[in-house]
C-alpha cells in the first residue's frame, strides 16, 4: 500500500507506463523528472520514473545519458519539507 499523497514519498523505478498514463493512475503523486529514457539508442518515451508526493520538493533532476542499458536511469536531488 503507497502513503497517502499528503505524506512524504518516493517511488522510483521502470514503471513501463508513459507520464501522462502515471499520473492519471496515480493522483496526488508527480513526475520529479521530465525526459525521454527509453530506448537509449533513440529515447522517444520515458517509462523510467520519480514519483513524488507534495510533501517532496524537487532540488535538480535529469536524465542521465549513460550507455550499457535499453534505459537511461533519472536522478533528482530531493528535499522532505
Amino acid at each position: 500500500m503507497l502513503p497517502a499523497p499528503e505524506e512524504p514519498a518516493v517511488l522510483m523505478g521502470d514503471m513501463n507506463m508513459w507520464g501522462p498514463m502515471l499520473s492519471l493512475a496515480m493522483p496526488g503523486w508527480s513526475r520529479a523528472v521530465l525526459g525521454r529514457t527509453w530506448p537509449s539508442w533513440r529515447p522517444l518515451f520515458q517509462i523510467d520514473h520519480i514519483l513524488i508526493t507534495a510533501a517532496v520538493q524537487v532540488l535538480g533532476a535529469e536524465v542521465v545519458r549513460a550507455h550499457g542499458s535499453d534505459h537511461f536511469p533519472v536522478r533528482a536531488t530531493l528535499a522532505v519539507a
